[in-house]
């Protein structure tokens, strides 16, 4: 059986053209289309790294740490510290991808995170773009 990555509802959440709820394969004309699945996992991986540990009340430990770093000077040892805690969280709650590229690239009081990563059942390779601003 092939591993199964999955649909879901779209993030941030919205209405299709149809008027119903907007899955991650719904396309603007209210057709879906099968190439959700890197939607999906944007979804997935940005809802992982902007909760924060401990948000979650039945799920203490999903999130990510970066959110106690709100008030850190954008320095390297901060850069440093959120590719870590990022890395960690995906190895720990997102298991359907592998982890390509992390990189960072830091622009006056913003620091941008961009994942590249490969779905492991089907070597589908998409990247995310995470804004981290402090101002």
């Amino acid at each position: 059986m092939a591993d199964v990555v999955g649909t879901g509802f779209k993030f941030p959440f919205q209405f299709n053209a149809n008027g119903k709820v907007a899955s991650t394969v719904d396309l603007p004309d209210g057709s879906t289309s099968q190439q959700g699945t890197v939607d999906h996992l944007y979804g997935a991986l940005y809802q992982l790294i902007m909760t924060a540990r401990g948000e979650r009340l039945i799920r203490n430990t999903l999130g990510c740490g970066i959110h106690d770093f709100v008030f850190e000077p954008n320095d390297e040892t901060l850069v440093g510290l959120v590719l870590f805690y990022i890395t960690e969280v995906i190895l720990e709650w997102e298991p359907r991808i592998e982890v390509l590229d992390l990189e960072s690239i830091q622009e006056g009081g913003q620091l941008r995170v961009i994942i590249t990563f490969q779905i492991k059942s089907t070597r589908e390779v998409g990247n995310v773009v995470l804004p981290l601003t402090g101002e």
